[in-house]
């Protein structure tokens, strides 16, 4: 497509010049196809989940041990609903930030109760030395 403007020759889909940045023929540009902004239903695993289809993977990763194994399928699978897909690695997500805090509490509480036990230990040696 040539500039109006200044002559330049630009791909067929810019809206602009790349030469002088005018703006091109909207003829032109109004003879592609807009763009899909969605993903249509099929057998690709494009198909949006049902509201049951989503209380059924919340049940299931209510089961202890069967949930991690069904984030991990549902999550690195190929052929699995795009949805499901996300939802699983946002699962998994939240599952490894628990574990975090669960250390770092488990840490704090350790360190925290032999600091405890230590000052605890120093006052009833004190008292023992009073009395």
């Amino acid at each position: 497509m040539k500039c109006p403007n200044c002559g330049r020759e630009n791909l067929e889909s810019s809206a602009f010049c790349t030469g002088c940045g005018a703006k091109l023929a909207a003829q032109c540009i109004s003879a592609q196809p807009a763009p899909a902004y969605y993903a249509p239903a099929g057998n690709d695993g494009t198909k949006s989940l049902s509201m049951w289809d989503f209380f059924l993977m919340e049940f299931l990763a209510k089961i202890p041990i069967a949930n991690l194994v069904l984030y991990l399928v549902w999550s690195f699978s190929g052929n699995i609903n795009e949805n499901r897909r996300h939802w699983s690695q946002a699962k998994l997500v939240w599952l490894a930030i628990r574990i975090c805090f669960g250390v770092l509490t488990i840490v704090a509480c350790a360190f925290f109760s032999a600091a405890l036990f230590s000052s605890l230990d120093t006052v009833s040696n004190g008292l023992a030395n009073i009395y």
